[in-house]
């Protein structure tokens, strides 16, 4: 199955692309959260273009260094101890 030469992804496979579990993805789709998806009869798929807009939506920006450095010693960020 494929829309403009772009395969439906199964949940199992959403969930993979996106590093969660497929209980995950049905719990955002009841809450009303998570990538837009699509439902053929009974089955639900994600296109790939879905996702990466979700992932994009969800990125946040790194902090600024000297934001982070304001209340913190610098050797406490490079030490592995």
């Amino acid at each position: 199955m494929t829309i403009d030469n772009n395969p439906l992804l199964k949940e199992r496979a959403a969930a993979d692309r996106l590093g969660v579990c497929a209980s995950t993805l049905r719990r955002w789709r009841w809450a009303g959260y998570g990538p837009e998806w699509i439902k053929l009869g009974g089955a639900v798929r994600y296109a790939p273009e879905a996702l990466a807009r979700f992932i994009a939506v969800c990125q946040r920006p790194v902090p600024e260094r000297s934001n982070m450095l304001a209340n913190t010693d610098d050797q406490q960020l490079t030490s592995c101890n």
